[in-house]
């Protein structure tokens, strides 16, 4: 598994927006591409996906959970996690092939308060197999958003409709081509998906998925 291509995908969108299904369908894809699949997340989503599912408050030792199952989910309720994911990033990079997942990352990698074992996964991690996919309700908004060292890394951006103004000015400025017309993705509504525009960050190839009545069409940008 070793040299094959590795991602970093950041997934934004508010409540209810679909970003936890599309990341879903990502990670059931995903299967046979990576050898380990640890999730961090403070509530219970996802754990379906998990074969061993932990709590842990703000410090631990990750080593023996990653060591009994191949699939985890680690519940991080701590005011403070930074102690116990450090630890993870460490345990993390002792290991080949990972598919990290973090959900509600702003918790998690807010402006100034990286954990710097995790973040090490990020930008050490390609050489050893790892990719991650974070997803969030917000880039930077008026009570917070992710650090933008995090935003740096993504090779991939998928945005839902997102409409306060910072969140706007977050995407615009990694997502030009769709700038301001985030605002007007169609949400999840009466049994029809919701559109999200897709940029790769890394080629610079961007569209967004749209409805139609043939379901849904992928609309190349730029």
């Amino acid at each position: 598994m070793a040299g094959r291509q590795t991602f970093r995908i950041l997934i934004v969108g508010k409540s209810g927006s679909g970003k936890s299904t599309l990341a879903r369908q990502i990670i059931r894809r995903m299967e046979g591409r990576y050898r380990h699949l640890v999730i961090v997340n403070r509530k219970r989503e996802f754990a379906e996906l998990a074969e061993g599912r932990y709590t842990v408050r703000e410090d631990g030792d990750p080593t023996p959970a990653l060591r009994q199952h191949r699939r985890v989910i680690f519940q991080v309720t701590g005011y403070d996690p930074r102690p116990f994911l450090d630890n993870l990033g460490q345990a993390i990079m002792g290991l080949r092939d990972v598919l990290l997942v973090v959900d509600e990352a702003h918790h998690f990698f807010p402006r100034g308060q990286t954990p710097k074992g995790l973040f090490e996964v990020l930008t050490g991690g390609r050489e050893y197999g790892h990719s991650a996919i974070f997803i969030t309700q917000m880039l930077q908004g008026a009570t917070g958003g992710i650090e933008p060292g995090v935003r740096r890394q993504a090779s991939h951006l998928i945005t839902f409709r997102v409409t306060e103004p910072r969140e706007v000015q977050a995407v615009a400025d990694m997502f030009p081509e769709l700038g301001e017309g985030v605002r007007a993705l169609a949400r999840p509504e009466e049994g029809l998906p919701p559109e999200y525009g897709i940029k790769d960050l890394d080629r610079d190839v961007a569209g967004v998925v749209k409805r139609a009545q043939q379901g849904r069409v992928f609309v190349r940008l730029g």
